[in-house]
């Protein structure tokens, strides 16, 4: 009995402990399950908002799409409408103004076609006069040569003397109104100049007759004689430039002259100018180098170019003169380069003119054209090329031969 008995509670606590881990492993499959369908779930919900995120994704790129096409539709459109707005006036005034140049085109052609007809009457006008003129000297050449014997020798020697009275008399007007043409611009200039070169004296002697009783302080009656004695000293220079000026061919002395050891003595005798003003100089030239002038005349061509470069470089940062000798066949040039402020297109032709300078505060107008009248009188010629801004050269031409 007591062996049934512990075999019975044997029985039973298998029996429970089966029950038990039953129990458990229901718990456990109930948990797993649990666990599948809450992953399942989570799965699921994930895969719904990363659907619902790809199609808010494609929602927001076709949106996108959408307003790009939209901005450039707008793009589009606005850029057609300025151009209509800019395009289409410019193209209505470009159509205007082929229109009107046609018009003055056409009214340019009929007017040159009227004057084209004119000028063809005119010229056909002229032609038969002229023509009757050759007939009528046809018919007194041939009874010229007749009167001659049919001596055509003679016969010119007829017209010539017939004709000497008549070219003698238009030779003489000529002399006559060039000279008086240049008497009257010497004159004229001389004038000027002189009023100019004393306007400062007289102006100081206003000053002091204006003061009546009252005495001058003694520095400021000093810079009064000063500037007194600068104007009447530059009125003085002027009067002997023009009578140099108009004495020039009286001294016609032509010999032969070495240039080169007259630019070697301009170039020293400036040297404390060229000091001064820093100036770098150069001398190309063979060591002789003859032509036909005066020593003293050609010494004064040779510095007043000197002196002219000088001034035009005055403001010249890095002042250079080059001064090249080249002895050609016939001719001897002498060039004198600056690298100054040039002259100015509208300038160049009047540089050579009597009283006309570029420095009308110190210039007298003459030295230039002192300088080429020298060179021209000895058969040679001044001439002159410039640059605005880039430098000057003067080129003189010498004869070589007597």
């Amino acid at each position: 009995e007591a062996e049934a008995m512990k075999e019975q509670r044997v029985e039973v606590a298998r029996a429970n402990a089966t029950a038990v881990e039953g129990e458990n492993t229901a718990k456990i499959t109930m948990a797993n399950s649990n666990a599948d369908r809450r992953q399942k779930e989570a799965e699921a919900e994930r895969l719904a908002v990363a659907a619902e995120k790809v199609t808010q994704a494609k929602a927001l790129e076709e949106a996108y799409a959408a307003e790009k096409n939209a901005e450039t539709v707008r793009a589009v459109r606005d850029k057609a409408s300025q151009q209509a707005d800019i395009i289409i006036p410019a193209e209505i005034d470009k159509t205007r103004i082929e229109i009107a140049a046609e018009a003055v085109a056409e009214q340019t052609r009929r007017h040159a076609k009227g004057e084209a007809d004119a000028i063809f009457l005119k010229m056909e006008a002229e032609a038969k006069g002229i023509f009757e003129i050759l007939s009528k000297q046809a018919e007194g050449y041939q009874k010229l040569m007749k009167a001659a014997g049919d001596d055509s020798r003679s016969a010119v020697m007829l017209m010539i003397a017939d004709k000497l009275p008549e070219l003698v008399k238009t030779q003489e007007r000529l002399v006559a109104a060039e000279k008086y043409r240049q008497f009257r611009d010497i004159a004229g200039g001389f004038a000027h100049e002189i009023r100019n070169a004393l306007f400062p004296a007289d102006t100081i002697l206003t000053r002091i007759q204006s003061r009546g009783d009252r005495q001058l302080e003694p520095d400021k009656l000093c810079a009064y004689h000063a500037d007194a004695r600068k104007a009447v000293n530059r009125a003085l220079d002027l009067t002997d430039l023009i009578s140099r000026y108009t004495k020039l061919e009286s001294q016609y002395d032509p010999q032969k002259v070495d240039i080169v050891s007259v630019v070697k003595e301009s170039i020293e005798a400036n040297r404390h100018r060229l000091d001064e003003q820093r100036v770098e100089v150069a001398i190309e030239s063979p060591e002789r180098a003859e032509v036909v002038a005066n020593r003293k005349q050609a010494y004064m061509v040779v510095n007043n170019l000197v002196l002219n470069a000088l001034d035009a470089l005055k403001s010249t940062a890095k002042p250079r003169i080059l001064v090249g000798v080249n002895a050609g066949n016939d001719t001897t040039a002498l060039e004198v380069t600056d690298n100054g402020v040039g002259i100015e297109p509208g300038e160049i032709s009047r540089v050579f003119d009597a009283f006309y300078s570029t420095k009308p505060d110190t210039g007298t107008g003459l030295g230039l054209a002192i300088a080429r009248k020298t060179v021209e009188m000895y058969g040679g010629e001044l001439t002159v090329a410039s640059v605005p801004g880039e430098g000057s050269t003067f080129t003189a031409r010498w004869k070589r031969e007597l």
